[in-house]
């Protein structure tokens, strides 16, 4: 469990804006745990991930039985740690749609997809040479320049250009040839 937490905290690290004290954990498979051992199993769990999660709440941690959640559902009604784990989805949501639409904070042409990792997310007019063709072209965004749509949208100049780097660098992978 320690080294796959480890791995979820580096991923979480790398993705610009995460805040990993909005983690929540779903202990999952307590149906496998019998009666009289669930109250240890849990407490356990709880101090196990609290030790390899610096800063975890006990909240963030919400233990959850599917065979339970489908006899109340069954009954009419939502169990409750089912209810809670979509409260926190619930509040998960803006947090995540605010570091999507964080990245595009440097976007100036206002035509730029924005992404999780910051090392994506570059604007055409961070480039000096870029911006030097769109001012000559009266253009906002390179992809609305002439000389990009020609080069780099058309499919029979995308098609030369992977023969090419097919040449230069081999084949891609699976020693297949290509279909050509």
């Amino acid at each position: 469990m320690q080294e796959f937490i480890g791995e979820v905290k580096k991923k979480a690290q790398e993705v610009y804006g995460v805040n990993v004290q909005k983690a929540i954990f779903v202990c999952n498979k307590l149906d496998e745990v019998s009666i009289g051992e669930k109250a240890s199993v849990i407490t356990d769990t709880v101090e196990r991930l609290k030790q390899l999660w610096n800063g975890l709440d006990s909240n963030q941690i919400i233990p959850f039985s599917t065979t339970e959640a489908q006899w109340i559902q069954d009954q009419g009604g939502v169990a409750p740690n089912f209810r809670n784990l979509l409260d926190k989805l619930a509040l998960l949501i803006p947090t995540a749609q605010y570091v999507t639409t964080l990245s595009a904070k440097t976007c100036a042409c206002s035509c730029c997809t924005p992404y999780r990792v910051p090392i994506e997310c570059k604007c055409c007019t961070e480039y000096p040479e870029l911006m030097e063709r769109m001012d000559e072209a009266g253009v906002k965004c390179i992809t609305e320049h002439t000389g990009f749509k020609a080069n780099c949208l058309h499919p029979d100049v995308i098609e030369v250009s992977f023969y090419e780097f097919l040449d230069v660098n081999g084949p891609i992978g699976d020693e297949e040839p290509i279909h050509e």
